[in-house]
């Protein structure tokens, strides 16, 4: 099989021999395939910003394809985001193409490691498989979901500690935290 491309203005031609690759073990064992509750473990998290500042183009991706998904299941119709991060995500874009009024359709965040809101959102943000693409889905549900690339689900479901810099020593004496929630047990705060 012949094929040509051009590199730089020119033309090659590459020869693709069908015997000439063979494949070898590389001796490692693959270990086992990810299962949805790997989507619990901090390393499965994709973060929305890279090291650098830039947006993630991962994200970038799952984000359109998530909003694409949503735009198809609500049939064009108002969607109502949860408060927090999936509202962060998808808020400006639904707000731009899909239309505003009564009637909306219900949007919730759920998969592995999260209860099924109750009510059921008439659409539920879920992971889609890393390996086999296929989105999760409560069990014995058959309602509508949009899948997420779950990397970034895990990020929106699972954040993690979210300040930009680690806390060192103790605050002084009358000064009150006002940005995260008490982590003592109830009453002590």
């Amino acid at each position: 099989m012949a094929t040509r491309m051009d590199d730089c203005g020119m033309w090659q031609t590459v020869w693709l021999e069908p015997d000439a690759v063979v494949p070898r073990s590389s001796g490692l064992s693959a270990g086992p395939p990810p299962d949805w509750d790997d989507l619990e473990r901090a390393d499965h998290r994709v973060p929305p910003v890279e090291p650098d500042g830039s947006w993630c183009r991962r994200w970038e991706a799952a984000v359109g394809v998530a909003l694409a998904h949503l735009v198809a299941v609500t049939e064009d119709r108002p969607v109502s985001l949860p408060v927090g991060p999936v509202a962060e995500l998808l808020g400006h874009a639904v707000g731009r193409y899909l239309p505003a009024g009564p009637g909306a359709r219900s949007v919730g965040l759920a998969g592995p490691g999260i209860h099924l809101p109750r009510p059921r959102p008439d659409v539920l943000l879920v992971p889609r498989h890393p390996l086999t693409g296929a989105p999760w889905r409560p069990p014995g549900d058959e309602e509508a979901v949009v899948p997420l690339d779950s990397g970034v689900w895990a990020y929106l479901a699972h954040p993690g500690e979210t300040s930009p810099m680690p806390a060192t020593g103790v605050l002084p004496e009358g000064v009150l935290r006002d940005d995260y929630a008490c982590r003592r047990a109830p009453g002590t705060c």
